[in-house]
């Protein structure tokens, strides 16, 4: 695997692709148990979950829990973590894990993986049994988007954990946040060059055409980043107030 290949475009181009995949039908998350290419029983060495929906995953190596971004290339699964997302975890369908560790690898650079797992997927029926076995009040009691903007507006106190739940789902988000400025700072080039004056009009509708493309583009990643900063906040938000709850 090529350090450029695998670390620097996959998160930018295929977590943003994620939102066109996801079907509400579909249940979203993913979780597998990896193991040592030669056990076949026992417990797993780690835990990797993801979320189509959000994009975020977890590596659970012996309950040391990273955030990951959590994307598909192709039909393997991905997940990036660590710091500027160094370390790569991929399974292919067929259950064979690989973790790459970019850390010291110049761009280009091939990398070969450290360690190789055999992985197992945890059947949905599984996944759906660990969801059911939350209390049931935890699961009728946990609050939406406007629930909670109102009850930041009537709780002062909430609202500074509110906006601390949207700010860390903010900065899980950075990469879109800088894909965004990037776009709008690709436009003033465009606009720029347009109102200089110096172009013929043929070349000057071609560039109000890539100014609408990037504008259109602009306004799909923004909705799209929205989307997922919303779903990841409430997440945080509603986690917040159950650990709050008395026993």
């Amino acid at each position: 695997m090529f350090r450029s290949d695998y670390l620097r475009f996959a998160p930018q181009i295929l977590v943003a692709s994620l939102f066109a995949l996801y079907t509400p039908a579909a249940l979203a998350e993913s979780v597998w148990d990896c193991f040592s290419p030669a056990q076949t029983n026992g417990s797993s060495l780690l835990k990797a979950s993801g979320d189509l929906n959000t994009a975020e995953g977890v590596v659970d190596v012996s309950g040391n829990k990273q955030k990951a971004i959590y994307y598909l290339n192709g039909i393997d699964e991905r997940w990036d973590f660590g710091f500027k997302h160094q370390f790569s975890l991929g399974i292919q369908p067929d259950g064979s894990g690989y973790y790459y560790d970019f850390s010291g690898a110049e761009q280009g650079e091939k990398v070969e993986p450290s360690q190789t797992y055999s992985c197992k997927r945890q059947t949905q029926e599984k996944i759906r049994a660990n969801v059911e076995l939350q209390p049931q009040d935890e699961k009728n009691t946990a609050l939406n988007k406007s629930e909670l903007l109102l009850k930041a507006n009537e709780d002062p106190s909430f609202k500074v954990k509110l906006d601390r739940a949207y700010s860390e789902a903010g900065e899980f988000y950075a990469d879109r946040e800088i894909e965004l400025k990037n776009i709008q700072k690709e436009a003033v080039v465009l606009l720029k060059s347009l109102q200089d004056g110096k172009h013929s009009d043929t070349v000057k509708r071609q560039i109000q055409r890539d100014i609408e493309e990037l504008n259109d583009k602009f306004v799909e990643k923004r909705e799209q980043l929205s989307t997922a900063v919303d779903a990841a906040a409430v997440r945080r938000a509603n986690r917040m107030l159950r650990n709050e709850a008395p026993n």
